[in-house]
C-alpha cells in the first residue's frame, strides 16, 4: 500500500511537471486561447503542494528516534539568547531579545536527571500554535522539575509553497538562518502574548540542514520527552496534543520522584 501511494504522488509530480514544460514551449497566442486564465498558475501552485507533501512524507520516512533509543549527542540546534529581565514600577516583567544566539545541541539544553521537553513546529502550522497556550501553562507548572525548549523548524505551510487557509503569519519557506531567526521571532512574540517565560521555556531553531526535523520525523509539528539523552516519548506524527505530553511527563516525573 506504501509503495503505490508513492508511486501515486511520484506520477503526479512527473505529470504536472510535464505539463508545466509543454505550456512553457506553446506560443503565448495558442496558449491563452487553448487555457483559460490562471490555469498555468493554479498548476504551478498544485505542483508545489505535491512537492510539500513530497518533502514532508520523506522527511518523516527519515529514520527517527525511537523509544528508549540515545538522542545524537551532536544534534545541532541555535539557541536564541535572551538579555536580563528587567521589572517595571507596576510590576510587569519585560524580556528582549538581542541579535545573539549561541549555537549549541540538544542533549546539551536538558539537565541531568531531569526531562527535557521539546516541541518543534513552526509559525504557518495552526494545531501548533494552538497548542502553545497549554504548552505555555505546564512549562509554567513544571518549571520547577523539567526542561522546556520549542525548537522552530521549516514552515508547514509557507506564503510561496503550500498555502492553508488557516495560516495568521505569512512567512515564505526559509533559504537561510537568518530568515529562519527571523521568522522564529514570530513565534518569540506568540508565545510572550501566552504569558511565557523564555527562561523556562526556551526558544531555539533548527540548522538549515533540518538536523532536528529530520530526527524526529518532526514535519510539519511534533512533541517529544527526553531524559539523560534518551528519548522517552514521542507524540504521534503531526500531532500537537501537550494533554498527552502531560500525562507522560507526570509518569515520568513521578517515576524519578515517588510520592
Amino acid at each position: 500500500m506504501q509503495s503505490l501511494m508513492w508511486l501515486g504522488v511520484l506520477a503526479h509530480v512527473i505529470a504536472t511537471s510535464l505539463m508545466l514544460v509543454v505550456l512553457d514551449v506553446l506560443p503565448r497566442g495558442l496558449r491563452q486561447h487553448l487555457l483559460p486564465d490562471g490555469f498555468r498558475g493554479k498548476l504551478f501552485t498544485g505542483l508545489k503542494t505535491t512537492a510539500a507533501l513530497w518533502r514532508t512524507a520523506a522527511c518523516n520516512l527519515h529514520p527517527t528516534l525511537r523509544a528508549e533509543a540515545p538522542v545524537p549527542p551532536d544534534l545541532p540546534v541555535l539557541l536564541e539568547q535572551l538579555q536580563d529581565a528587567s521589572t517595571s514600577s507596576t510590576g510587569n516583567v519585560s524580556v528582549s531579545v538581542r541579535g545573539l544566539a549561541q549555537e549549541t545541541t540538544l542533549s546539551e539544553l536538558g539537565s541531568a536527571g531531569r526531562p527535557l521537553v521539546v516541541a518543534l513546529g513552526s509559525c504557518t502550522h495552526p494545531p501548533f500554535l494552538s497548542a502553545l497556550p497549554s504548552l505555555v501553562a505546564l512549562s509554567a507548572r513544571l518549571a520547577e522539575r523539567a526542561d522546556f525548549v520549542t525548537i522552530y523548524i521549516e514552515e508547514a505551510h509557507p506564503c510561496d509553497g503550500w498555502r492553508h487557509d488557516g495560516v495568521r503569519h505569512l512567512i515564505a519557506q526559509h533559504t537561510s538562518l537568518d530568515e529562519r531567526r527571523r521568522a522564529a521571532a514570530k513565534l518569540r512574540t506568540e508565545l510572550l502574548c501566552c504569558g511565557a517565560n523564555l527562561r523556562r521555556l526556551r526558544l531555539a531553531v533548527d540548522l538549515m540542514g533540518n538536523a532536528a526535523a529530520l530526527a524526529f520525523g518532526a514535519l510539519p509539528a511534533r512533541l517529544a520527552l527526553l531524559l539523560d539523552g534518551h528519548l522517552v516519548w514521542l507524540s504521534p506524527r503531526e500531532s500537537t496534543d501537550v494533554n498527552a505530553l502531560e500525562a507522560r511527563l507526570e509518569e515520568t516525573l513521578r517515576q524519578l520522584w515517588p510520592v
